[in-house]
């Protein structure tokens, strides 16, 4: 097989591409678009988050981040907070400091 017939077999595959792109690109186009919407809800929702952390129980909150950082209580973590997450804390032992 020489440089021509791959070159020739090339543009054939391109020539496919162009007419189907002619005839059906703008249902593509729609079906790419509302894909994108579903994969957008998606991850905003944590579905991504969730099946990359599958099986990682793992609780972190704002709060907990924030002290682990800088090394000391933070004041502002709201009593939502730490009511939402004291089920949790229970069960780990952790203490909320209130």
């Amino acid at each position: 097989m020489n440089s021509t017939e791959i070159l020739k077999s090339a543009l054939r595959v391109f020539d496919f591409l162009n007419e189907i792109i002619q005839e059906y690109g703008v249902y593509i186009f729609a079906v790419l678009a509302f894909l994108l919407v579903l994969f957008l809800v998606w991850t905003l929702n944590g579905g991504l988050r969730r099946k990359l952390l599958k099986g990682n129980s793992r609780i972190v909150t704002a709060c907990s981040t924030a002290s682990a950082v800088s090394g000391m209580k933070m004041a502002n973590c709201s009593a939502r907070s730490k009511w939402k997450t004291a089920p949790a804390r229970k069960r780990l032992g952790m203490t909320t400091g209130v």
